[in-house]
């Protein structure tokens, strides 16, 4: 239910009542959230999707203490993200990529730019090469030649790779990222999205990606959470959300592949759940592997 909080079990993120307006008592006055309640589990995978405007970008801000509440409370870590210290030191546990992030990139060199980061932390030059080398490796960059190049000579994917590195040579325990694939090709989108479904499950970190692409969202979300003119709509699995999908369709939704497959063949009197399909999928492609060993 839209407002209720949920998986409250090694939580590291809880919203209550959240309300957000910008320019608050002023004629321009616009509600971005109302009353918002929601809750994210440590290494979970969150989506969080919804129409252009329903406030998406607004709640993720709210993770970092980028953005206040007009009313209600966000914790982190247990900690109320309205205390002055605690929200001086937010960026430290909650990393957060806005769409292009590359366009923030600004050092001589890559490995420079990577470094920034650990180097405000005032670690130990030591600590601040392995930390950037590592993060680079995460997202496929050679750190050797991350020491020669500037940032500006890289591809945009590589951009974009090399930026996100920035944030996770921090090492937060959350990545919170707004539409980090905007813009770049098949390929490059599907490496970079392979790079965070990986730091969730190898590195335990917790991942909340906004995203339009509901292809990626069942693909990657344990839990999707859409919003709507800024109030939560749906909350479940992908399976849960994609499984009824008249109400995302009148929002303006775009279905995942397989669902909207699924939703066309109920139009033609070919009625399959999506567990139905599914195994029908797995049956299939047994039998493939079975004929067919060497076929990849």
């Amino acid at each position: 239910m839209p407002g209720s909080v949920k998986y409250n079990n090694q939580e590291i993120i809880r919203v209550e009542g959240l309300t957000h307006v910008y320019a608050a008592g002023t004629p321009l006055a616009a509600a971005a959230l109302r009353d918002v309640s929601l809750s994210v589990k440590k290494g979970e995978f969150l989506v969080l999707a919804g129409p252009t405007g329903s406030g998406k970008s607004t709640l993720a801000q709210h993770f970092n203490g980028l953005l206040l509440p007009t009313a209600g409370i966000v914790r982190v870590a247990g900690r109320d993200t309205r205390e002055k210290n605690f929200r001086r030191r937010l960026w430290q546990l909650v990393g957060l990529a806005f769409q292009y992030p590359e366009q923030q990139l600004f050092a001589e060199t890559v490995f420079d730019d990577v470094a920034f980061g650990p180097r405000n932390l005032r670690l130990a030059a030591e600590e601040v090469e392995k930390r950037a080398a590592a993060a680079l490796e995460m997202v496929g960059l050679d750190p050797r030649e991350a020491k020669e190049r500037s940032p500006f000579a890289l591809s945009q994917g590589q951009r974009r790779r090399a930026a996100l590195a920035g944030i996770l040579a921090i090492d937060p325990a959350v990545l919170v990222l707004d539409e980090p694939a905007a813009g770049l090709d098949p390929r490059g989108r599907r490496r970079l999205l392979g790079v965070f479904k990986d730091l969730q499950q190898r590195r335990g970190k917790t991942i909340v990606l906004i995203t339009h692409d509901m292809d990626n969202a069942a693909l990657l979300a344990d839990r999707i959470v859409i919003l709507k003119e800024g109030r939560i709509f749906r909350e479940g699995t992908p399976r849960e959300v994609f499984g009824d999908p008249g109400p995302l369709l009148e929002i303006g939704l775009r279905l995942p592949v397989p669902a909207e497959i699924l939703r066309r063949l109920g139009i033609k009197g070919v009625a399959l759940t999506l567990p139905e399909a599914e195994e029908r999928i797995n049956e299939a492609a047994a039998e493939i592997r079975k004929r067919w060993p060497d076929f990849r």
